[in-house]
């Protein structure tokens, strides 16, 4: 029996761009590996990929589910709810990894790639939070439905913030409803992202409300410190910048899959 895993960076074992090295490095003993392995499955293949909204997890689940026969296993990692998949043209250069289709991820918090026409769809997706719950529900709902119906056992689990689905997805294989992956890690992901000091080791600069447009208050020095040397722990650090990536690291990869194991336990 074999484990397919499905995902965004967190589930492709992101390990941080460091100067001289390789595009794209990944750990290969991600959470999900471990994961699988603690259950009984020896053959492991990952298909994660950074930036993959779940309209493209979707897509890429179903063009391997031939593949999967009774008794095999799919992980997938539910990504933010901000990330949208349209459609795109050769023109616009998009990466090799951010097909197969003609489509490709657009994130409605920064704008990456986006066209005007896009930019007018996310303004109308963050005026009707709606829309997040509805593309995240529709992936969850039609791969947990696709695995029931050739007898594939499933398990996701969503990496940041709140989960938001609608009445109408049940999320009957969703591992933690009740906190993100961030939450297992003891590290608060708000606090984190809102301050623009927070990944700096070596900066202590004042905090600024403006920075990605976040509202929240900023940490005082000793909590931050302290908070800064838990994500020390648990995220990557990029030798030599002096910062973080604000991805697990290889302890943090173990720990998740052992996390994730307890709660397949429940």
């Amino acid at each position: 029996m074999k484990a397919l895993a499905f995902g965004d960076s967190w589930g492709y074992g992101w390990a941080g761009q460091k100067p001289n090295c390789e595009p794209n490095p990944r750990f290969t003993e991600t959470y999900s590996k471990v994961l699988a392995e603690k259950l009984g499955y020896s053959e492991f293949i990952n298909y994660s990929l950074c930036g993959f909204s779940m309209g493209i997890i979707l897509e890429h689940f179903y063009l391997r589910s031939a593949s999967l026969n009774e008794g095999d296993l799919v992980i997938v990692t539910i990504p933010p709810d901000s990330r949208f998949y349209l459609p795109y043209t050769e023109e616009e250069g998009v990466p090799d990894m951010m097909k197969p289709g003609r489509m490709k991820v657009v994130s409605a918090t920064s704008g990456f790639g986006a066209r005007d026409d896009w930019l007018k769809m996310i303004e109308y997706c963050n005026a009707d939070p709606y829309w997040f719950e509805f593309h995240i529900g529709i992936g969850i709902q039609a791969i947990s439905d696709a695995c029931d119906a050739k007898g594939v056992k499933c398990i996701l689990q969503h990496n940041y913030g709140i989960l938001r689905t609608p009445d109408w997805c049940d999320n009957r294989y969703v591992l933690n409803t009740e906190e993100s992956m961030w939450d297992m890690l003891g590290l608060p992901a708000q606090d984190i992202i809102s301050d623009p000091f927070m990944t700096q080791i070596k900066a202590d600069g004042p905090y600024d409300p403006s920075c990605g447009g976040h509202s929240f208050q900023p940490l005082d020095r000793t909590a931050r410190e302290v908070l800064r040397r838990k994500m020390l722990e648990h995220l990557i650090y990029i030798e030599g910048s002096e910062t973080l990536d604000l991805h697990p690291n290889e302890k943090a990869h173990t720990l998740l899959g052992q996390k994730l194991y307890e709660l397949c336990n429940k």
